[in-house]
């Protein structure tokens, strides 16, 4: 009997002890108070990354009207999503060819929202319908299509392996569940046999952006998964804590946490949404839960905020460009912090002749627009930031 209590309250001090180095860690991580106003700091771009110009090359058929979707010394894809157009550049920015497998047909998408590349295996990914993803190769010719057979939420893919896609399943019981029952969304799937497998995460409650405009109401999913730098952050804004994902043993590790819960009347306001991240900056947005489209001149409550992994800071960047005497970034979206390219922002060929003009303009960026046309093609300003 002595024995067995010895026992008992060995392991109810090993629990403790075990409860409370957890606590310990947990305090040592990033906190971000959401119900704080941070100071705003001006950063120039040249003082904290390599900035590089590339012009997208113009041609005919090569008009570009969309965003880039993915960045890479391979090569450039930007995709026009409301007609389904694809454009492929190499990584100079000249042009390679242009896709569009928009339609019916049993090898072409209805729709696009977040197509992914893997340039090891030349393929380009679209999620369409949401239980389905169509394979292509990047010269537009269909290769395959992957049964997920679940709901997927149509941004939120990206590459986990060589060999498999990482997708996070939408909550079963739809747009309006507020309570849902424990599940696990994080699924791997194969890229060539589709086979499925799924990632021990429970997801327990449920978080959105709601939007009224009168009498009428909509839900908005946050994207979960952020794959920078070839490593994958689960940002589950239903959740205290922001992880990354050990790809050696699937394992989550606390990444940062916000204060107060998301669970508490205090916290519950505004959502924490990882933006970016890069060796030494975290790019974070506090997001108002209930948005009234009605009262949209009212003040802004939305904040994009940088939390700064060298010296612990946390601020409201206001980036600017030594190349560039008028460009201020403010409350920028970094969400392209992602490969060895880093962030890119699209330089209107248009307005760089503007700020020829007015003589905004030094070093390679002048240069380029006095060569340029104001049809032509953007110029993509590559961000590249350092190592602390």
């Amino acid at each position: 009997m002595k024995l067995q209590l010895f026992c008992t309250a060995l392991l109810a001090i090993f629990i403790t002890g075990c409860s409370n180095d957890r606590q310990q860690a947990e305090k040592m991580l990033p906190q971000i108070n959401l119900n704080t106003e941070y100071p705003e700091k001006e950063i120039w771009f040249q003082d904290v990354a390599d900035v590089e110009y590339i012009p997208l090359e113009t041609t005919e058929k090569m008009l570009f009207k969309g965003s880039i979707v993915s960045l890479s010394k391979e090569g450039i894809v930007g995709v026009n999503r409301k007609k389904g157009d694809f454009f492929v550049f190499d990584g100079k920015g000249k042009v390679k060819c242009f896709i569009n497998r928009k339609g019916g047909g049993p090898e072409e998408y209805a729709s696009m929202v977040q197509p992914i590349v893997d340039w090891k295996l030349n393929e380009l990914y679209v999620i369409d319908p949401k239980s389905r993803i169509y394979v292509y190769s990047l010269d537009g010719t269909f290769k395959r299509i992957l049964e997920t057979k679940n709901i997927i939420r149509e941004r939120d893919i990206c590459h986990y392996t060589d060999d498999q896609l990482m997708l996070f399943k939408e909550v079963p019981e739809g747009g309006n569940a507020e309570k849902i029952v424990p599940y696990r969304p994080v699924l791997f799937l194969s890229k060539t046999d589709g086979q499925l497998d799924s990632l021990s995460y429970l997801k327990r409650h449920n978080a959105f952006v709601t939007a009224t405009f009168g009498e009428m109401k909509g839900w908005n999913f946050v994207p979960v998964l952020r794959n920078y730098d070839d490593k994958i952050y689960l940002n589950d804004v239903a959740s205290d804590t922001v992880f990354f994902l050990n790809k050696k043993n699937n394992e989550l590790k606390p990444f940062l946490t916000r204060v107060p819960s998301i669970q508490d009347e205090a916290g519950g306001k505004y959502l924490l949404i990882v933006e970016g991240i890069t060796p030494r900056y975290v790019f974070l947005k506090r997001q108002i839960v209930q948005v009234d489209l009605e009262k949209q001149n009212e003040k802004n409550e939305n904040r994009y905020w940088v939390y700064d992994r060298q010296t612990g800071e946390i601020f409201q960047p206001i980036f600017k460009n030594k190349d560039y005497s008028s460009m201020e970034m403010r409350n920028r979206n970094f969400e392209h912090c992602s490969g060895s390219k880093g962030d890119h922002f699209q330089l209107e060929a248009f307005r760089l002749k503007e700020a020829l003009g007015k003589e905004e303009l030094s070093g390679e960026l002048k240069e380029i627009a006095e060569g340029i046309s104001e049809e032509d093609n953007p110029i993509l300003m590559i961000i590249s930031f350092k190592e602390p």
